[in-house]
C-alpha cells in the first residue's frame, strides 16, 4: 500500500487590540493542495504533547493518506463544517470574542487554497467578528447559518458580511440542520434562563425542535422524545452532539445515559416515530457526524483521561468499530470528527 503522508503549514494570522478594531489586519496565506479526493476527505483535529492542535485531513477508504495543516498560533480550536461540495471547511478559532459567546470561524478553502478569517464590517467599515455554535451551509453553498449571541445570523460570500435573522429570541439553540425546504432545524434548551444565564443540570433539561422559515418566522415547534429531557449530550460551542441529514432523513445525536456521563449514539427521524441506537452508553460516545450518503457515522469515544479515539458506524449492517486511534498518529488524543 503507498503512504502518503504530508505536513502543511498554515498560516492564519490576524492581529487586533479587540474584534473591531479599526487597527485590525487580516493576513490571507496560500496552503498546498491535498492529494485526497475530496469525497474520501474526513477531517479532525489531533491534539499533541509537546504542540498546538492539528488538523487532519484523511482518506477514509486508506488511513495512511493524511495531511497535518499545523498552525503558527494557538488559531485553531476545532472543525465545524464542510460545504456539501467538500471543497469548503468552516473551522472554530481558539480566541473568544469579548461580550459574545463563542469563536470566530476560518474558512480553509480546498479550491483557491486560501485560508482567512471569516468576518464581516460594520457601519464604519472596522472589522467584526460574530462568534457561534458549529454551522450550518445553505444548500448552495452560497453562506451559512449560525445561532450567535441571543440571535439567528447567516453570512453570505457574495458580499463577505454577516446578516441577523428575526426575530431575536433569547434561548440557545444549535443549528442540526437545514430541511429541503432550506428551512432551519433548530435544537431549543427549554431550561435556560435568560435572565440569570444559567442552565438547569443536564437530567433536567428539555430540548425542543424548531423549524424556522429563513426570515425567522417559526413553522412549527414540538418535542422529539428521544431529544428531549436531558437525553441530548449538553450543547457545546465546539461541538455538535446533534446533526440531520438530508439524505437520510434523520437525526445522529449523542444521547446521554443516567449516569450523566456516559453517552450513546443513536438516530431518530424528524418527529420521534423511528428510532435506533447504536453503541450500549458504557463509554463517552459524542460528536456524531454523518458518513457518505447518510450509511456510515463517525464518532468520537474517550478511552482515557483527555484520551479519545474516532469510531466508525456501518448504518446498514449496525456494526461499530474503531476507525483511527491517536497512537497511530502519535498523538494524544483526537475529537472534532467532521465528513
Amino acid at each position: 500500500m503507498k503512504y502518503f503522508k504530508y505536513t502543511v503549514l498554515l498560516f492564519i494570522v490576524y492581529q487586533f487590540y479587540s474584534c473591531g478594531s479599526p487597527t485590525e489586519t487580516v493576513v490571507e496565506r496560500p496552503i498546498d493542495k491535498l492529494n485526497i479526493p475530496l469525497k474520501d476527505i474526513v477531517v479532525f483535529t489531533a491534539s499533541f504533547q509537546d504542540s498546538y492542535d492539528k488538523l487532519v485531513f484523511m482518506d477514509i477508504n486508506n488511513t495512511e493518506n493524511y495531511v497535518f495543516v499545523e498552525s503558527d498560533s494557538a488559531g485553531l480550536m476545532g472543525v465545524a463544517a464542510f460545504n456539501s461540495a467538500k471543497n469548503k471547511l468552516l473551522v472554530t478559532g481558539s480566541t473568544w470574542i469579548q461580550f459574545e459567546v463563542g469563536y470566530p470561524f476560518y474558512l480553509y478553502d480546498l479550491q483557491d487554497d486560501m485560508s482567512r478569517l471569516v468576518y464581516g464590517r460594520d457601519a464604519n467599515n472596522d472589522i467584526i467578528c460574530k462568534p457561534g455554535r458549529v454551522p450550518v451551509w445553505f444548500n448552495d453553498d452560497s453562506g451559512f447559518f449560525i445561532y450567535g449571541f441571543k440571535d439567528f445570523l447567516y453570512f453570505k460570500f457574495e458580499d463577505w458580511n454577516y446578516y441577523k435573522i428575526p426575530p431575536s429570541t433569547q434561548n440557545p439553540k444549535i443549528i442540526a440542520g437545514l430541511k429541503i425546504d432550506n428551512t432551519i432545524i433548530a435544537v431549543e434548551n427549554l431550561s435556560y434562563v435568560p435572565v440569570k444565564k444559567i442552565y438547569k443540570s443536564q437530567s433536567d433539561s428539555d430540548f425542543r425542535i424548531s423549524n424556522y422559515s429563513l426570515n425567522g418566522e417559526l413553522i412549527e415547534s414540538f418535542s422529539n422524545q428521544y431529544i428531549q429531557n436531558g437525553k441530548l449530550l449538553t450543547i457545546s460551542y465546539t461541538q455538535k452532539n446533534i446533526e440531520w441529514s438530508q439524505s437520510a432523513q434523520k437525526f445522529v445525536l449523542a444521547e446521554l445515559e443516567e449516569d450523566k456521563y456516559n453517552s450513546k449514539i443513536s438516530i431518530t427521524d424528524y418527529t420521534g416515530s423511528y428510532y435506533r441506537t447504536f453503541t450500549d452508553g458504557s463509554s463517552r460516545d459524542y460528536f456524531p457526524t454523518w458518513g457518505p450518503d447518510g450509511e456510515k457515522i463517525f464518532f468520537i469515544r474517550d478511552i482515557g483521561y483527555e484520551i479519545s479515539k474516532i469510531m466508525m458506524i456501518d448504518v446498514n449492517q449496525g456494526t461499530v468499530q474503531d476507525f483511527l486511534n491517536p497512537a497511530d498518529l502519535g498523538a494524544r488524543s483526537l475529537e472534532n470528527v467532521e465528513y
